[in-house]
């Protein structure tokens, strides 16, 4: 009954959004286009600081930006939004002047990180979306980056080296190895130990009885929390932990993530994290392990990983 009053819901919500979102327009085509090219040649002036997290300013920062405006609102649907480039000074400042309905910025620099929902933005100066304009040099819209530490060089490992897709498929019931420092299906000193259970029928889209559990034998997972912590606690680690829902729980999803710091009876630390799915059964994992028993700093560079054929620049904890 839950779900069925969830599902009503859901549909009403998408009902009214389609709604409003038709009322919105309709403005647009009565002007037979005069309002829209009003809103595309909006004057965009905008001021930026970039500073990293304890508010200190990141000069030389690359600044990419894009702007939808009449000059190449046809070609956005086919080519995407075209990027420009600009610099901060020496004080982390920058500045855009165009045209168009609505900006997009986004702040990158080689020695920080990106901050989710700060280093990258959207300002509406035409289309009420994104932010408020930053149109005042005294009060510029502020973008965070954050440091980067001591990189040490360390394994990386996805799903997508087993197998032929870019997810693994275990059979119920049947416990399975990965090793994390290869990502290869194999027992080793640095294995994690996979077994799903569930309850879905034939024919059933959805499994609404699903669990994982993760085990490491001499070892075990303490959950990460923080984007940025990147050293591994020394003890409190549990060897068996799981991840799935039951029908009626409060928190039930067709997919969960997990992040999790892990040791190995052979001393060894590392992060692993894993996306699991009720429709289709599947997991889709990436980990990280410093090889050096001596060391449980985990903060990653691409450019120091041992497995070179792997893409670990796409780890999303970074």
């Amino acid at each position: 009954m839950k779900n069925k009053k969830r599902t009503l819901l859901a549909v009403s919500f998408l009902a009214l959004a389609g709604l409003v979102l038709l009322v919105s327009l309709l403005p647009l085509a009565s002007c037979n286009g005069n309002l829209l090219d009003k809103i595309l040649s909006n004057e965009i002036i905008f001021y930026g600081k970039v500073l990293d997290l304890d508010g200190n300013p990141v000069p030389n920062a690359k600044v990419t930006y894009s702007c939808l405006n009449a000059g190449n609102f046809d070609k956005v649907w086919t080519d995407g939004t075209p990027n420009e480039i600009t610099y901060t000074n020496e004080n982390g400042c920058f500045e855009i002047r165009e045209t168009g309905g609505s900006l997009y910025v986004n702040c990158t620099h080689s020695e920080y990180y990106g901050v989710r929902d700060s280093s990258e933005q959207k300002f509406g100066y035409g289309f009420q979306v994104g932010n408020l304009p930053a149109m005042d040099p005294e009060n510029p819209a502020i973008f965070r980056l954050r440091k980067k530490g001591i990189c040490e060089p360390l394994y990386y490992s996805s799903s997508h080296i087993i197998g032929k897709g870019e997810a693994w498929i275990p059979i119920p019931e049947k416990e399975f190895a990965i090793n994390l420092a290869n990502g290869k299906a194999q027992e080793s000193e640095t294995s994690l130990y996979i077994s799903y259970k569930s309850e879905k029928k034939k024919g059933q889209t959805r499994d609404y009885n699903w669990e994982y559990t993760l085990r490491i034998p001499g070892g075990g997972f303490i959950e990460k929390q923080k984007n940025f912590d990147f050293i591994a606690p020394e003890t409190g680690y549990k060897e068996e932990v799981r991840v799935g829902c039951s029908q009626g729980d409060d928190d039930w999803k067709v997919r969960k993530e997990r992040y999790y710091f892990v040791k190995f009876s052979n001393g060894l630390y590392g992060i692993f994290e894993i996306r699991a799915s009720s429709v289709s059964g599947k997991i889709i994992f990436q980990a990280l392990i410093n090889p050096n028993p001596a060391s449980r700093n985990l903060e990653y560079e691409n450019e120091k990983q041992i497995n070179t054929n792997q893409r670990g620049d796409r780890y999303s904890l970074l």
